[in-house]
């Protein structure tokens, strides 16, 4: 896996749902896919794709995510990782989390395209 295909924005929710943990690492917005030109060696198969993912988590849940993210998705990277400290905590557990913002970079098949 690691290269985008089909709807963009379904493969990315689809994606990246699997990576949830209930009341520890929850997905709470997603940005609409960006696309750009891919200056790979098939660019006319491919094109560059990147989005963005907002939530909150605890640390060590969110340091396993990103573990397990680029272990599954090897193709995939995450360029850029933003965190403070969620505000509205309801409860003392609450106060440890953190909220996080990533923009993900990706290649997207362009379909009908051939390799």
């Amino acid at each position: 896996e690691g290269i985008v295909r089909g709807d963009t924005a379904l493969w990315m929710i689809k994606g990246m749902g699997r990576f949830r943990v209930a009341g520890r690492f929850e997905i709470s917005n997603s940005d609409p896919p960006m696309f750009g030109e891919s200056g790979a060696f098939h660019a006319a198969s491919y094109r560059q794709v990147t989005f963005g993912v907002s939530g909150t988590a605890f640390y060590q849940d969110f340091v396993q995510f990103l573990w397990r993210f680029e272990t599954t998705f090897p193709n995939i990277r995450v360029q850029r990782v933003d965190l403070e400290p969620a505000s509205l905590a309801t409860t003392v557990d609450d106060a440890e989390k953190l909220a996080f913002r990533l923009q993900i970079f990706a290649l997207a098949k362009i379909p009908g395209a051939r390799p």
